[in-house]
């Protein structure tokens, strides 16, 4: 049986501020429909990297991508990219909430009219079907006209994913995602991802430990910029190769 090939690749991949390289030839494998935990103590380089995945580091000064990353085999750093359009097939929750001061309806509605969409009908299915996939739904389907901005942490942390759906991407990227919420908030969350993993890849940046054993099937172990050791998710934890790893599971470092 031929193994299937990743959705994502990252092949020897260098991430530079000016002249100080804070990513080092990593490469790393993201298989579709599986949830890819990335740690490490701060400053390794996990947001930094996770970034590189749909382009993000683009919007910041004096940043300089090395290496390639493929998706479905095309190189996304390839002139012909738009990466506007990258980030809708590769979409991003940050470790804050990023809400536009709009209702609930207009943020998760964004992008589909920034992609041209007007049909009033569709454009409600797809709002309603994001705030179901998000877990949101129930919780605003009577307030979707009131500010989004005040909703509680978690809430807008899930219309934030919702506002991601609607884009309809193939993977999603999150950045800390609960590291800001309350345990019953982060465990929704843990458990919205893992429903959506049935149809999407999905790649989180998360310092939680218990969070990556619990939710990840692959975890990749970051450290200085380096990729130390990575694999699945079980054999990671209780047997890791590297001695690094194992100290930082116990907590020596980080």
């Amino acid at each position: 049986m031929t193994e299937k090939i990743p959705l994502l690749t990252a092949k020897n991949v260098t991430v530079s501020y000016g002249k100080r390289e804070t990513v080092h030839q990593l490469s790393l494998n993201f298989p579709e429909n599986k949830i890819t935990a990335i740690m490490g103590p701060s400053g390794s380089g996990k947001s930094t990297f996770l970034r590189c995945l749909n382009r993000s580091n683009d919007l910041v000064p004096e940043v300089q991508v090395g290496g390639e990353i493929q998706f479905r085999g095309d190189n996304i750093y390839a002139k012909k990219v738009n990466p506007a359009i990258l980030r809708t097939k590769i979409g991003m929750v940050y470790q804050q909430p990023t809400l536009f001061p709009f209702s609930i309806y207009d943020n998760v509605a964004f992008s589909q009219r920034m992609l041209g969409l007007h049909d009033r009908k569709m454009m409600q299915e797809i709002v309603e079907t994001s705030l179901q996939q998000a877990a949101i739904w129930d919780e605003v389907k009577d307030r979707l006209a009131t500010p989004a901005q005040a909703l509680s942490g978690g809430q807008q942390q899930r219309v934030c994913l919702a506002s991601v759906l609607a884009a309809k991407p193939e993977i999603i990227l999150l950045d800390e995602p609960t590291s800001a919420l309350d345990p019953i908030a982060s465990a929704k969350i843990e458990a919205t991802l893992i429903e959506l993993k049935k149809l999407y890849t999905i790649v989180i940046v998360t310092h939680n430990l218990q969070q990556a054993s619990r939710i990840s099937d692959q975890v990749a172990f970051l450290l200085d910029g380096q990729l130390v050791e990575t694999g699945p998710t079980r054999p990671f934890f209780m047997n890791p190769r590297e001695q690094a790893t194992s100290d930082y599971l116990n907590g020596k470092f980080g």
